[in-house]
């Protein structure tokens, strides 16, 4: 287990990353199948809209401290200030998140009214609705707690290169997830609520399991390499907050961009039209998923070099990573597309209305992937405030 915590080479985090997290996604794929037959296609869609919502909550709620984490912890990795800048970065996103969740806990009604209302009124069914929304914002609120902890260790695990630890992470959260949620379906516990609290806690048991041993790992003594960036150590320690609550702010309209559809979709149809989309979206957004994996092995790697032999080579080495990536999205999203007969038959009849929606998602996730890699530039130029203003703009037209 100790020797997962090691950085890694490029092409060790590109292979070992790459055969885990296609075993992941695959069994994310299979998860999404499974729940499609074993619950009603209105919990499914709620189901899609609250891990949305997780998504967009998520940065707004720790403040971005992951983010923050994969950025600096190179450099106090070479000045031998690891383990305190872990500890500081566990701490704010625990009282961050705790604190924001439990405001927002406090009016549960509206926050669920707002997040998850449907067209139906609570009239027409007795005040139930409003119950279900929430108990739904409750889950959703409580997954947000606990993934704020879970990215705060992977970013912390992306910054010092450790990607081996990240995939087994994700593959272990995805196994955990999958068991709970299709076994706890078969046995009946097929709300979206039930399904959302089986996402928290699968991911709390690797949080819990990873965490203390990222720690032990990095409690050793550190010896200061050559370059001993004291400067930036103090930088990072008056920018770590700043850094953060700009990248939040990015994150959040850029979550907020995925969430919109298919909370305005719920808002002047139901949940059953959400369902027969979220299983579209479900397939489409493997690109997106790969895509994001290559990102992170580019700004981890390409962060490390940019700290330690400058920005002329970093950035002449982003560059040639860039132009391979984006042939690497192109491809797969040709692939995607084409395989789009076979992939739909996965689900049950009632979804093929979401088949109009594939390939315009499928060209949607391309672009994410491509623009990922733009925010990697505007990261090491420690400048989340430019992306920021560009989802701005974006989440506005």
């Amino acid at each position: 287990m100790q020797k997962l915590f090691q950085a890694d080479s490029i092409a060790t985090a590109v292979g070992v990353t790459a055969a885990a997290n296609a075993a992941a996604r695959f069994l994310g794929l299979i998860r999404g199948v499974a729940l499609a037959w074993l619950i009603t296609q209105d919990q499914f869609g709620l189901l899609g809209i609250a891990l949305l919502v997780v998504n967009v909550l998520l940065p707004v709620c720790s403040a971005g401290i992951f983010e923050a984490a994969a950025r600096y912890a190179p450099i106090h990795e070479a000045a031998g200030t690891l383990r305190r800048f872990t500890l500081r970065c566990f701490g704010l996103v625990s009282i961050i998140a705790v604190g924001s969740t439990g405001l927002l806990g406090w009016f549960i009604e509206p926050v669920g009214s707002i997040l998850f209302s449907v067209a139906t009124t609570d009239a027409e069914t007795g005040g139930g609705e409003s119950r279900s929304r929430s108990y739904l914002a409750a889950a959703t609120l409580l997954c947000v707690v606990v993934l704020s902890l879970y990215h705060t260790l992977l970013g912390l695990l992306r910054g010092l290169r450790m990607f081996r630890a990240v995939s087994f992470a994700e593959f272990f959260v995805g196994v955990l997830f999958t068991l709970l949620a299709v076994g706890g379906a078969a046995l009946g516990f097929t709300s979206a609520p039930a399904l959302v609290v089986t996402y928290a806690l699968a991911t709390a048991i690797v949080t819990l399991v990873f965490a203390p041993r990222l720690v032990l790992r990095i409690s050793k003594p550190a010896v200061a390499e050559s370059v001993s960036p004291e400067s930036g150590v103090k930088r990072s320690d008056r920018r770590l907050l700043t850094f953060g609550i700009w990248a939040a702010a990015a994150a959040m309209l850029w979550q907020a961009m995925f969430y919109y559809p298919m909370w305005y979709l719920l808002k002047v149809s139901n949940a059953e039209t959400v369902g027969a989309f979220h299983g579209t979206r479900l397939v489409a957004q493997v690109i997106h998923l790969a895509a994001a994996m290559l990102v992170a092995i580019v700004s981890a790697n390409i962060t490390r070099l940019w700290e330690q032999a400058g920005r002329r080579i970093a950035t002449q080495r982003l560059d040639t990573m860039t132009k391979a990536a984006i042939l690497g999205f192109a491809g797969g999203a040709v692939l995607l597309s084409s395989a789009r007969p076979i992939v739909m038959r996965m689900f049950p009849s009632t979804y093929a209305t979401g088949g109009g929606a594939y390939d315009p998602l499928v060209l949607f996730f391309l672009l994410v992937g491509v623009t990922g890699l733009i925010t990697v530039r505007l990261h090491l130029l420690e400048k989340p405030r430019l992306t920021c203003l560009a989802w701005l703009a974006g989440a506005t037209v």
